[in-house]
């Protein structure tokens, strides 16, 4: 039986009642994302809207991610796990589309990969930045005013490679002294930004790790349509990432069809996304007489 309690119960232990506790109920799986900030709400707005008010767009574009966006909205308000998963997985699965000459998860991968993996060094470094604001802000920033760069992450990724640099690296490990794990992170993306062959091979560990996951709940999602499964071990861990994946790729759409109106086609974009992680893996093999801070700023943003 599963009890439907409201968002908050008020409980007591004893009989007669000697305490009471407000208990309240954890924060859904598909609210545990960061919410967007209340001061770039209209911005962040007005770039979604944009391509549906836009005459460019395609009727069936159009169609699609209206159809992503209402299972979106049914996923994120629902209460229950197995529904807001369903849901998720429908808005994903709208959104990416599906060719008739391929089964539904080869379509997802093919599309979904380039997506989710051309971005990853990029992603690792603004990561890496917001929590060594969080963190060590005072002496990040000191270091982060020295460092060569046109914005912070590129400063950051100088900070992390360049011999010149180490002794601002030297600060950083002494500022997280308590804090092992994101010294750890800054050693780590150290090590990996200063060899191309390093990076391409912990990117294509982090693909077969993308590729894993998807099929995963691919197998999740069919239990529990087919099987009539009620309930999955850590399955709000997958809606939480599923609902991740599906919001920056339909961002990642979004930005396209702001960049590219007249190229309104969902085919057309997943294929150019395509074509640009394969671009981009080859420049990781032609990567070789560089400098150390060029090599890690062409795994970081030559994309």
């Amino acid at each position: 039986i599963r009890l439907d309690p409201p968002d908050n119960s008020l409980i007591y232990e004893g009989d007669p009642p000697k305490k009471a506790f407000i208990i309240n109920l954890p924060t859904m799986a598909t609210m545990k994302r960061p919410d967007i900030h209340d001061d770039l709400f209209d911005e962040s707005l007005n770039d979604i809207l944009g391509p549906f008010i836009s005459g460019n767009i395609e009727h069936a574009t159009r169609h699609r991610l209206e159809g992503a966006l209402q299972s979106h909205l049914v996923g994120t308000r629902s209460k229950i796990v197995e529904y807001q998963f369903s849901s998720l997985w429908t808005s994903l699965e709208t959104l990416v589309g599906s060719d008739a000459s391929h089964n539904t998860i080869k379509t997802i991968l093919e599309n979904c990969i380039p997506i989710l993996c051309l971005t990853y060094y990029e992603k690792l470094v603004a990561y890496l930045h917001k929590d060594l604001m969080r963190c060590i802000k005072t002496e990040y920033q000191r270091v982060l005013g020295a460092a060569e760069g046109r914005n912070s992450l590129e400063a950051l990724v100088d900070i992390l490679v360049s011999d010149e640099t180490q002794p601002s690296r030297s600060i950083l490990y002494s500022a997280c002294d308590k804090n092992p794990l994101l010294r750890n992170r800054i050693y780590y993306l150290s090590s990996i930004l200063k060899s191309t062959k390093i990076a391409k091979k912990k990117l294509m560990e982090h693909e077969n790790r993308i590729r894993w996951h998807l099929q995963r709940m691919y197998r999740v999602r069919n239990e529990l349509v087919h099987g009539g499964s009620s309930r999955h071990l850590y399955i709000e861990y997958l809606v939480e990432n599923l609902h991740d994946y599906f919001d920056f790729i339909f961002s990642q759409i979004i930005n396209r069809l702001h960049k590219f109106p007249l190229n309104s086609s969902l085919e057309n974009i997943f294929f150019d996304f395509k074509l640009e992680y394969e671009s981009y893996l080859k420049k990781l093999e032609g990567i070789s007489d560089e400098s150390k801070l060029k090599i890690a700023m062409a795994i970081v943003f030559d994309k």
